[in-house]
């Protein structure tokens, strides 16, 4: 099969196409021909060997965490009742240096996550204010966040938080687990959900007001948290979520 390959870390020039047997299954993994994937942050730092000392990989490398295709083998000990061949649908690769910029890809546990997956829920903390609706990204709208988040009932907002949270956990399709997102403002409302237990994981994206966090001693799920444009980010736990 023909995919995107590197043999050592660094910038893009690494990158180089190939081609190679494309790859075995094990008895709980499906094989997906692969119809589109995407680019993420992690798959150009996991490159460049920003991550390096947080996971073991060994060369060569084919990128790529996650995409969509359709199912062309099944694992042996994988109920035909949850997945079947020629399914299409949406992974995230199960094995590091086998990614998604191949043609195929190996994933494991496939057929339970078809079933019933995580929901992944980005917060809108200010619909109990106001003025609520879209915040405009640049000129007045960190202005119209901020008059926002001097309105909130912070106790009320986590009250109504937990039971969204309750009440996508009763949805048939949810697996029972929900990632929290949020973005600038709700970034710390995300974090706190997540270190409480509420949530099977929390991401911060360009979150404020992190330094104001309660104790987060008891982080027990994994948490990612971005600071602006830069992009830099602080591992929690773990691994984190990007997205």
């Amino acid at each position: 099969m023909k995919s995107l390959l590197y043999d050592t870390f660094g910038n893009i020039d690494v990158l180089r196409f190939g081609a190679g047997p494309r790859p075995t299954i094990e008895s709980d993994e499906v094989l997906v021909r692969v119809l589109s994937a995407s680019i993420n942050p992690f798959d150009w730092k996991l490159r460049n060997g920003s991550l390096k000392d947080f996971f073991k990989v060994g060369f060569p490398i084919t990128p790529g965490r996650d995409g969509c295709g359709e199912v062309v083998e099944i694992g042996s000990t994988i109920e035909r009742s949850k997945i079947d061949i020629g399914q299409r649908v949406v992974f995230l690769s199960s094995r590091l240096e086998q990614g998604s910029f191949a043609e195929f890809v190996a994933i494991k546990d496939l057929a339970n996550k078809s079933v019933k997956g995580a929901h992944i829920w980005a917060l809108d903390p200010f619909w109990r204010t106001s003025n609520p609706g879209v915040v405009p990204r640049g000129g007045d709208g960190f202005t119209i966040a901020r008059k926002r988040a001097g309105e909130l009932d912070n106790d009320l907002l986590l009250s109504d938080l937990r039971d969204i949270i309750v009440a996508i956990q009763n949805e048939e399709t949810c697996s029972g687990d929900v990632v929290v997102l949020g973005i600038c403002f709700p970034g710390k409302f995300a974090l706190m959900l997540a270190s409480q237990g509420q949530a099977a994981a929390g991401a911060s994206f360009q979150g404020t007001g992190l330094k104001n966090l309660p104790d987060l001693s008891a982080i027990h799920v994994p948490m990612a948290l971005h600071f602006g444009d830069a992009d830099v980010f602080f591992l929690c736990l773990r691994f984190a979520f990007y997205f």
